[in-house]
C-alpha cells in the first residue's frame, strides 16, 4: 500500500534531492534561491510505504472500532476465551481463527503455560470491528496488563467458576478503573466443572 506524504518546499532541508524519488537532483543552496523557490511547486510529494498488520480484505474499516481485551487472574482462562472467540466468529467470516499456541507463541510463554506480554487478534461482528488485546493475569507482569489495558475502550473480566474472585481479579478491575475504563463485561468460565448448583448460581 502506498501513502502520500506531503513536505512544504520552504521547510525542505535535503543536501540533495536525489532522482530516485522522482525529481531533479539540486543542492540545498539551489532550492533556498528566491528565483528557484519561486518556481517550486507548493508542496514536494514523496511516496513511502504504510505497514499494515490486518488484511484488508478481511476487515471492513468502515464499521465502527473498538479495542477491547481480556483481563482477570491468572489460568482463569482469558486466552481460551480470546481463542474461542475467533473460532466462533472465523465460522461466519468475521475473523482469522487464532488458536491457544498461536496466541501465546513466546518460547517461554508455552513452557510455563501463562500469558507474560500482551498479545493482539482482529475481529468484527455485522456492526463493529473489534481489536482484542489478551492480558497476561500473573502479578509478576501487571505492567504488561497496564500497557494493554490503557488501549480499551471495554473489557472482559474472566472470572473461574472453580475459584471465584482472586487476588488478580480484584487489582485488575481496580487498575481497569484507574485507566478510565467504564464498561466492563463479567465472563463465568469453567462452569461446567462446578457440582454444586447453588455455587453455580452465586
Amino acid at each position: 500500500m502506498l501513502r502520500s506524504v506531503a513536505f512544504r518546499a520552504g521547510l525542505l532541508r535535503a543536501t540533495r534531492v536525489t532522482a530516485s524519488l522522482g525529481m531533479r537532483s539540486m543542492s540545498a543552496s539551489a532550492l533556498t534561491r528566491p528565483a528557484a523557490a519561486r518556481n517550486l511547486r507548493a508542496h514536494v510529494v514523496l511516496k513511502t510505504l504504510a505497514r499494515s498488520y490486518a488484511d484488508a480484505a478481511v476487515y471492513s474499516r468502515t464499521k465502527p472500532h473498538i479495542n477491547v481485551g481480556t483481563i482477570g487472574h491468572v489460568d482463569h482462562g482469558k486466552t481460551t476465551l480470546t481463542a474461542a472467540i475467533t473460532k466462533v466468529l472465523s465460522e461466519t467470516g468475521g475473523a482469522k481463527f487464532r488458536g491457544y499456541a498461536d496466541i501465546d507463541k513466546a518460547p517461554e510463554e508455552k513452557a510455563r503455560g501463562i500469558t507474560i506480554s500482551t498479545a493482539h487478534v482482529e475481529y468484527e461482528t455485522a456492526g463493529r470491528h473489534y481489536a482484542h488485546v489478551d492480558c497476561p493475569g500473573h502479578a509478576d507482569y501487571i505492567k504488561n496488563m497496564i500497557t494493554g489495558a490503557a488501549q480499551m475502550d471495554g473489557a472482559i473480566i474472566v472470572v473461574s467458576a472453580t475459584d471465584g474472585q482472586m487476588p488478580q481479579t480484584r487489582e485488575h478491575l481496580l487498575l481497569a478503573r484507574q485507566v478510565g475504563i467504564e464498561r466492563l463485561v463479567v465472563f463465568i468460565n469453567k462452569a461446567d466443572a462446578i457440582d454444586d448448583a447453588e455455587m453455580l448460581e452465586l
